[in-house]
């Protein structure tokens, strides 16, 4: 009786989204959309486009400006911010193959837009 309470009590917990585990990487899109649902969690975001910077955030653009994420640039890399200050700030430099990065963070809860914290950038190839 005790090892099914135990077992039944495991599967809620599970079933509840308590798990810390990362959903792992993502489209643009899903996180532009899914944003709400994964607050405080950490996420890989497969492609952003540098789009520009301000002091307080570096706009991540989804897909051709379906919309953008703010990567929270107090938290952020201090290398990533760096390159995104310095090499993607605004056009025609994003506009670079190397102004695409693969982003993994952690999506802010609330709000009223999308904002990931911590992010660290992979550098895609160009294609």
């Amino acid at each position: 009786m005790r090892r099914e309470v135990c077992f039944v009590f495991f599967c809620l917990f599970c079933s509840s989204g308590a798990s810390a585990q990362a959903p792992g990487a993502m489209s643009d899109i899903d996180v532009l959309v899914n944003w709400r649902d994964l607050g405080g969690q950490t996420v890989t975001m497969d492609s952003c486009r540098i789009a520009g910077t301000t002091s307080g955030f570096v706009r991540c653009e989804v897909r051709g400006d379906a919309g953008s994420i703010a990567l929270d640039a107090a938290t952020m890399d201090k290398e990533d911010l760096k390159f995104a200050y310095s090499e993607c700030a605004q056009i025609p430099q994003n506009r670079k193959p190397e102004c695409r990065v693969v982003v993994t963070g952690t999506v802010l809860p609330g709000g009223s837009s999308p904002w990931i914290k911590s992010a660290k950038f992979s550098r895609q190839r160009p294609k």
